[in-house]
């Protein structure tokens, strides 16, 4: 009798969490297995629930429990947004508490020009249209409450874009103007699709920068502007920083690629920086974009950049630091192929030694390098 009563209530409890579990689960976006390419390290999951039990829905990934930061419910459906967080490579995740898994790979997305779009491997929201059926049943062309937007008298202005890609925009950003202004199909409409542009991304920003074309007929040409991809260094929505730089222009920027300049940038201990890249940044002396001149310098030969500033050497030949001694030649004895200046002695970035100099100058040491004795 006693077994039969146990027996009983764990049938009444079994029928209980049945009712209160989700009858169907499924996964709207993004498709499992596919690989996502981000800039940062995260994608919306979003779960359509059938059925109760919509807030036991979780999901894990090892022993991180991830709740979701939204549940709405339309036509006796639950739609639960989650952020996922990713990290290089494959992501397993798991559906508590149906234990259903599935997996992300995620590449980080450092330039367009690696995005293909033909791939269907990777997972583009927009692929197939605009978005799925059932999200239109939220998304829809009314503005949200919690967004103030005037629309602007021209362009295509879509306010579904609102909704889900608000957060691309903080208020307190610096803006793109047709992303501060939600014309995002300006640049992301393509044949009639909502798509990253295919494309050179270059041929896609001159349209409207078309002074940029004027980098292209200058001698050299900084890597990025060269290869066509304005977006490794300007996020083309927004940014805290000016220019819409995925960081700060005074060094921040640049060492994204240029890793062995962050220690002049940050200043690491022992080293004397001068005093131009700490106060306005690299760009003082190189443009950014395309110059006539080496290194992307504003002006050359170095010499002549350097007295810009330095104006009590300006002209001089001979008598630095020492009266014979010169200052420009045709041959620099330490660096094949290049002419001697004031970078044959002197570091422009920083360096270790006083004044920026190559080496030390107590013994003469520094002087050593060419003259041996």
């Amino acid at each position: 009798m006693i077994f039969l009563r146990i027996l009983i209530v764990i049938l009444a409890i079994l029928m209980i969490a049945y009712t209160c579990i989700a009858k169907e689960i499924r996964i709207l976006s993004p498709k499992p297995g596919s690989t996502i390419l981000n800039r940062t390290a995260q994608v919306h999951l979003i779960l359509a629930i059938k059925g109760n039990g919509q807030n036991q829905i979780k999901v894990k990934k090892e022993n991180e429990i991830i709740e979701p930061f939204g549940i709405w419910k339309k036509n006796n459906t639950y739609y639960s947004h989650f952020v996922l967080k990713l990290n290089r490579g494959k992501n397993i995740y798991r559906i508590e508490p149906t234990e259903e898994e599935f997996y992300l790979n995620y590449k980080p997305l450092r330039s367009l020009l690696m995005v293909k779009t033909d791939d269907p491997s990777v997972f583009f929201f927009h692929r197939e249209g605009l978005s799925p059926q059932e999200c239109n049943l939220c998304h829809t062309d009314k503005i949200p409450e919690d967004v103030e937007i005037t629309p602007v008298p021209y362009g295509p202005f879509d306010p579904k874009c609102v909704s889900c890609h608000k957060s691309l925009i903080p208020e307190n950003f610096r803006k793109h103007s047709p992303a501060a202004n939600w014309l995002c199909k300006f640049c992301h409409e393509e044949k009639g699709m909502i798509r990253i542009y295919s494309g050179n991304p270059r041929d896609l920003c001159i349209r409207c920068h078309v002074n940029a074309k004027e980098f292209y007929k200058k001698i050299y040409v900084h890597g990025p502007v060269g290869t066509g991809d304005c977006t490794s260094c300007h996020n083309p929505h927004a940014s805290p920083y000016q220019f819409q730089l995925l960081a700060d222009k005074k060094g921040d920027v640049c060492i994204i690629c240029h890793k062995d300049k962050d220690k002049f940038v940050h200043q690491k201990p022992n080293i004397i920086v001068h005093k131009v890249l700490t106060q306005s940044g690299c760009i003082v002396c190189h443009s950014p974009h395309a110059t006539d001149y080496q290194y992307q310098l504003y002006t050359g030969p170095i010499n002549q950049l350097c007295t810009s500033c330095h104006i009590n050497y300006r002209g001089l030949k001979r008598g630095h630091p020492i009266r014979s001694h010169p200052v420009v030649g045709p041959k620099d004895p330490l660096r094949k192929g290049k002419r001697f200046g004031c970078s044959s002695c002197h570091n422009p970035h920083g360096s270790q030694y006083h004044f920026l100099l190559i080496g030390e100058i107590k013994g003469g040491r520094v002087c050593q390098k060419c003259h041996p004795y």
